[in-house]
C-alpha cells in the first residue's frame, strides 16, 4: 500500500520556470516522522495522521496509523473524507469491528440464517431474537473474563454449554449405576 501513497512536498517553491514539485517520495509507514501525532486517552495506543494523495484513486486520503505500543503492531486506516478527525476514524473502526463480530456470531450460532420468512415484517422477530441472544450471552460472559482477557466467542459459549449438558447427563447416568440407557 505504501507504494501508491506519496508524501506531499514541503519544500518552498523555487524561483524560475517549470512546474513546482508536488511530491517528495513515497510514504514509508515505518518512519512516520513527518506525520501529525494525535493525543489519545489510552497510553497503550499511538495515533499518527496525514493527508496524502493516492496514485491509483487520484484522490487525497486521510491515512491514520494506529500503533499498539504494547504489542508493537500497527493498523492503517484510510478514508476519502479528509475532514474526518483521526480519533473519530479510529473509534468508528473499533465500533465497526464489534458490529461485524455481533453479526457473525448471530449468523453462526443462534440461527439467524435458519429462518424461512419471506416478508420483511416477518423477518424482524428472528433477527431481533438472534441479536438479543448474542447480546445477552455477551453480558453473561463479561463478568467472568478479565478486562482485556479472552475475547468473547459465541461458538465457544455454545460448545461450553453443550459440554456441561453432556457431563450432567453422564453423571446422571453414573448415579443410577448404568441401569437405564443413556439417551441424548
Amino acid at each position: 500500500m505504501d507504494a501508491t501513497l506519496r508524501d506531499l512536498s514541503t519544500d518552498p517553491r523555487r524561483a524560475g520556470r517549470g512546474r513546482p514539485q508536488l511530491y517528495d517520495g513515497t510514504v514509508a509507514l515505518a518512519a512516520l516522522a513527518r506525520w501529525d501525532r494525535v493525543a489519545t486517552a489510552d497510553e497503550q495506543t499511538g495515533l499518527s495522521q496525514a493527508v496524502v494523495p493516492h496514485g491509483q484513486l487520484q484522490r487525497r486520503l486521510r491515512v491514520v496509523v494506529v500503533v499498539d505500543l504494547q504489542r508493537q503492531r500497527q493498523a492503517v486506516l484510510c478514508s476519502t473524507e479528509v475532514a474526518l478527525p483521526a480519533l473519530t476514524r479510529s473509534r468508528d473502526d473499533k465500533a465497526r469491528f464489534q458490529i461485524e463480530l455481533l453479526g457473525r456470531d448471530a449468523k453462526q450460532c443462534p440461527g439467524l440464517t435458519d429462518g424461512q420468512a419471506r416478508s420483511r415484517a416477518k423477518r424482524h422477530c428472528p433477527f431481533k431474537a438472534s441479536l438479543t441472544a448474542v447480546s445477552c450471552a455477551t453480558l453473561t460472559v463479561q463478568p467472568q473474563t478479565p478486562a482485556r482477557g479472552v475475547p468473547f466467542s459465541m461458538a465457544h459459549l455454545k460448545r461450553r454449554a453443550f459440554n456441561q449438558h453432556l457431563l450432567a447427563r453422564i453423571i446422571e447416568h453414573l448415579a443410577y449405576g448404568g441401569a437405564h440407557p443413556l439417551i441424548f
